[in-house]
């Protein structure tokens, strides 16, 4: 997470989620590999097995966009949902904007159910079974003042509660076993600022690191680092 105010430079830090020591990891590459052509589409991600990159493209303007699977190895694109659409870490299931809500379809049964969280982005426990999503204040206000509320919920949408609100930031994921929230900002409004880890069985939050403004985050897939 780079931090500071534009008369700093720009940091990558890794850290470990479970120590909280942030040490300066070097950017580099091997060999690149272009999958698509510039005008092709919009990356999504990976899909599940790392074999295929998953992209939204539209055939022509009056049709319905698709998110197809491009083969990093080379190989015939396959279509990976009809619809534009998001999905879980393990790619069983699909998202979609339904409305107010969040349709979650099981992509090999189709069977379906929505979760009533205002069309919220989905963050899901590394077990598959738990999501999370943030909810910001409503009006118009100052990023730095924003409240985030954090809601926590089964898959199925059942038993969502909220667990906490931050202050300028909000969140990131799931770590420890899916036993915790990380996410950005402060917890008072004049308290510290920085990255947090939140237990789910209320917990003393825990800073992690503390920076100003930090700005996108990322977890790795399992949430250690």
């Amino acid at each position: 997470a780079a931090g500071g105010g534009a008369e700093a430079a720009s940091r990558l830090l890794v850290t470990d989620v479970g120590s909280g020591g942030p040490t300066p990891t070097p950017l580099g590459t091997r060999s690149l590999t272009r999958v698509t052509s510039p005008e092709c589409c919009a990356l999504i991600g990976w899909s599940a097995d790392s074999r295929s990159i998953l992209v939204l493209t539209q055939a022509a303007p009056d049709q319905v966009a698709q998110v197809r699977a491009i083969p990093v190895a080379g190989g015939k694109t396959q279509v990976a949902w009809k619809r534009p659409a998001a999905f879980s870490p393990d790619g069983s299931l699909a998202i979609e904007l339904d409305g107010d809500a969040v349709r979650v379809t099981r992509r090999a049964s189709g069977s379906s159910w929505t979760i009533a969280n205002g069309g919220r982005e989905l963050r899901f426990a590394p077990d598959g079974t738990r999501v999370a999503w943030d909810v910001v204040s409503s009006g118009i206000t100052h990023p730095d003042v924003r409240e985030h509320g954090l809601w926590v919920a089964e898959v199925t949408g059942a038993k969502a509660r909220k667990v906490a609100t931050t202050i300028g930031g909000g969140l990131v994921g799931w770590a420890e076993g899916g036993q915790a929230l990380i996410a950005t900002g402060r917890l008072q409004a004049n308290g510290q600022e920085g990255i947090w880890s939140i237990g789910l069985d209320g917990s003393e939050p825990r800073l992690i690191h503390q920076v100003y403004r930090p700005r996108d985050p990322l977890l790795s897939p399992g949430g250690e680092w």
